[in-house]
């Protein structure tokens, strides 16, 4: 090995000499390094070559890939344009539908409104005639009551009947109402006349009333006064409680 090592330095050695004589130095450096870049760039080919392969395959993979599920879904895309298909054509068959409900709805809300109205107006209408009827039923049986006592009087006037015990007729018990009213009408003047007469008199009684009143009235604020002071004269501390009676302390 040293001795092919000494003869590749040698062979080195007469391979530069000669590049420099023929003035191409470097040349076998060069042709080394371009057999390097030649190398490697096979290599990378072969690897590019090997990738594209692997690619291709993966590509083919998936092509196949999707020509299967493609495959595989068109039975679902035939029944989805199928129901597309019918989607529309109910969809369609709903928007008439609708339409013409709607204007259906419109002459009906229409009629309704109207027939409410009539409603209202028969409704007002038959409280308006309640409202005569309980009038005029008032009226007749006023009417009736008021016949009954006119047939009453006129057999009370016959003799047919006695209307009470002390009258005989109505006309006989108002005309005794009558004359107890005027004579409490009398009555009530002549107290008035007395009461005007005698009016100096009672004058003075009032103002006594009233002056005492007020007496009274001061008295009573003035106890409460009293009561007052001598509440705050003694202290809390001027009572003590002795079982269960509090007791007034006096010095």
């Amino acid at each position: 090995e040293d001795i092919l090592r000494c003869r590749f330095s040698e062979l080195k050695l007469q391979l530069e000499s000669k590049e420099i004589k023929f003035g191409v130095r470097g040349y076998l450096d060069t042709q080394s390094h371009l057999e390097q870049t030649s190398e490697k760039t096979a290599q990378l080919d072969e690897a590019k070559t090997r990738s594209l392969k692997e690619i291709s395959g993966v590509i083919q993979m998936i092509l196949n890939e999707l020509k299967g599920r493609k495959n595989s879904i068109k039975p679902l895309m035939k029944t989805l344009q199928n129901a597309r298909r019918e989607f529309q054509d109910v969809q369609g068959n709903y928007n008439a539908r609708k339409e013409k409900y709607e204007k259906y709805k419109m002459g009906y809300n229409a009629n309704l409104k109207e027939l409410e109205n009539h409603c209202n107006f028969l409704s007002d209408e038959l409280i308006a005639s309640n409202r005569r009827y309980h009038y005029l039923t008032a009226l007749f049986e006023i009417s009736e009551i008021n016949l009954k006592r006119i047939r009453l009087e006129e057999r009370c006037q016959r003799s047919e009947e006695h209307f009470l015990a002390d009258f005989s007729t109505i006309e006989d018990l108002y005309q005794n109402m009558f004359v107890q009213q005027e004579n409490l009408v009398i009555k009530l003047r002549a107290q008035e006349r007395n009461l005007s007469e005698n009016e100096h008199e009672f004058k003075r009684q009032k103002i006594f009333f009233s002056d005492l009143h007020k007496f009274l009235i001061c008295k009573h604020a003035s106890q409460k006064d009293k009561a007052a002071v001598r509440k705050n004269k003694y202290s809390e501390n001027d009572v003590v409680d002795f079982g269960n009676a509090q007791v007034l302390l006096c010095n």
